[in-house]
């Protein structure tokens, strides 16, 4: 990895506080069924693009599909996607240099998370997230082990391979009873 590239524990902690942030949007909230305003996947993906953009310039977001956005700004396969382009210049013809946060947050349709899971799997990002909502701490126990155990395989897979440092996985459930995200962090360091 470049090392003028943010690294991809300093992304992790940014998507871990940007859901944090927009679980306290919740606090206030008199009912537990609370939605923020735009929806769960705009609210999480504008927290996390506020605070990886600033961390170097060429670092480029996508998500939502708000017709207001140049489409490459706007999702695309993913979610959401904090990108890294070397070429600033949209004059020219540029390419993704290196995927720094690739996310899928699945807050409408909760029988399709191992489908929008899945899709994290195949892709070569520094930091994938998955965020989904939870009711019983039984299920969102078991969700988590269920899909960290997924992530540890895939991180293997990538070691392996010959990958030094396998993408870190950002699983987090927003447990409506508390109001917060309840975060498990994979994080397979390959031994030396």
């Amino acid at each position: 990895m470049r090392s003028d590239l943010p690294g991809s524990d300093v992304l992790a902690r940014a998507v871990q506080d940007a859901l944090d942030e927009v679980a306290l949007l919740n606090e206030a909230s008199p009912t537990v069924s609370w939605t923020p305003i735009g929806g769960w996947t705009n609210a999480i993906c504008e927290a996390i693009s506020k605070r990886v953009r600033v961390m170097k310039a060429g670092i480029e977001c996508a998500f939502g599909r708000d017709r207001e956005k140049r489409a490459d700004e706007r999702e695309w396969l993913f979610d959401y996607c904090a990108l890294f382009f070397e070429e600033k210049s949209r004059e020219v013809r540029r390419f993704v240099a290196q995927a720094l946060i690739i996310g899928e947050v699945e807050f409408s349709d909760i029988n399709g998370l191992d489908t929008d899971f899945e899709k994290l799997l195949i892709v070569d990002s520094l930091v994938c997230f998955f965020a989904f909502p939870g009711w019983l701490k039984d299920n969102v126990d078991k969700t988590l082990d269920d899909l960290e155990k997924i992530a540890k395989r895939r991180q293997q897979y990538a070691i392996d391979r010959g990958i030094n440092r396998p993408p870190i996985f950002v699983l987090s459930c927003y447990f409506f009873p508390e109001k917060q995200f309840i975060h498990r962090v994979v994080d397979m360091v390959p031994a030396v």
